[in-house]
């Protein structure tokens, strides 16, 4: 299973992240005409290691995910749910995940959308 379908999988799963955006979580960009907050996210770079021997298996793609709401307050509210989530993924997966990066973006063509975004390193075997 690709990293991407257990991120969204585990995202809804997690009680705190689904009790803001139940399972408006998408890959890439939030639709225009979805309900906020809501959380997109994708795959910034894979780095993948390797030994004398060759690949090792062992990658630790970085990950966005812009949690966007219609207040500062609920963006940085689900910003903070998800860093919280996966300070659990090595419990739940064979692999360890850290926040490496939290930022707020401004939105310059409107001001019904706020967004804060966080950087997650998930290092895995493929």
């Amino acid at each position: 299973m690709a990293v991407e379908q257990d991120i969204y999988a585990f995202l809804i799963a997690n009680s705190g992240v689904a009790a803001l955006v139940g399972t408006r979580i998408y890959p890439l960009m939030i639709p225009q005409d979805a309900d906020l907050p809501a959380v997109a996210y994708r795959r910034i770079d894979t780095p993948r290691h390797y030994s004398h021997d060759g690949y090792s298996g062992l990658a630790r793609p970085r990950f966005q995910f812009d949690c966007v709401g219609s207040s500062y307050s609920s963006a940085r509210a689900l910003a903070a749910a998800v860093r919280v989530a996966f300070q659990g993924w090595r419990a739940l997966h064979r692999g360890v995940a850290m926040t490496q990066n939290e930022m707020d973006v401004p939105w310059l063509e409107t001001t019904d959308r706020w967004q804060v975004s966080v950087d997650v390193i998930i290092w895995h075997h493929e």
